[in-house]
């Protein structure tokens, strides 16, 4: 992505950002299967080495007063090899299940339903099931996403989000466990890191 600075004589100034990709901690997941401390260990020393590699070398040739280096986190992995289905038709019921207009994401499910939905007799009932099982899943509305989250203030985001616990995935009796093929490997996605 190209920008544009300006410089204190008003001339613009053609400037770059670019971004790098550390692969090693989600292949470390991905290719061993294994979360054991010493991996997570020796993984995250690897990282601090690459940045620390990447600091020295912008050191080396004197660009630390004029590039920035911004570091992100990836959302959390776990194991999902042996899952625990919630059947969502056991709180919707096929009414419910038929209001759906669209189901975002996997495993959790960000819920759109048909204008003509009674969507507060929905949520309701999503709600009272959370609160039956809450080991199981939590439910939230765009007014009550945990702001850690940062998933909330857009409309692209479905108005009800249905959130799996670790060990649990969303489904339907008619989807089954379809869904697991949507991940690459047992170790899926979109799980809450809860730091």
């Amino acid at each position: 992505m190209n920008l544009l600075l300006i410089k204190q004589d008003m001339q613009p100034v053609p400037t770059q950002n670019e971004s790098m990709y550390e692969w090693w901690p989600s292949k470390s997941v991905y290719y061993l299967k294994l979360i054991i401390l010493t991996i997570q260990q020796a993984t995250l020393v690897q990282v601090d080495r690459f940045a620390k590699d990447l600091h020295d070398s912008l050191a080396a040739r004197n660009l630390t007063d004029i590039v920035d280096i911004v570091f992100v986190s990836d959302h959390g992995m776990t194991d999902t090899s042996h899952p625990e289905h919630v059947y969502m038709d056991d709180f919707l019921g096929e009414e419910g299940l038929k209001a759906i207009a669209h189901e975002d994401g996997w495993p959790s499910m960000g819920l759109r339903f048909h204008e003509t939905a009674n969507v507060s007799k929905h949520l309701t009932e999503l709600l009272k099931a959370s609160d039956e099982n809450p080991e199981k899943f939590d439910v939230y509305t765009h007014d009550t996403m945990p702001e850690r989250y940062h998933f909330a203030d857009n409309e692209r985001i479905a108005p009800i989000y249905v959130i799996p616990k670790i060990g649990y995935v969303l489904t339907t009796y008619a989807e089954g466990d379809v869904g697991m093929s949507k991940g690459v490997s047992v170790f899926i996605h979109c799980y809450t890191t809860n730091i």
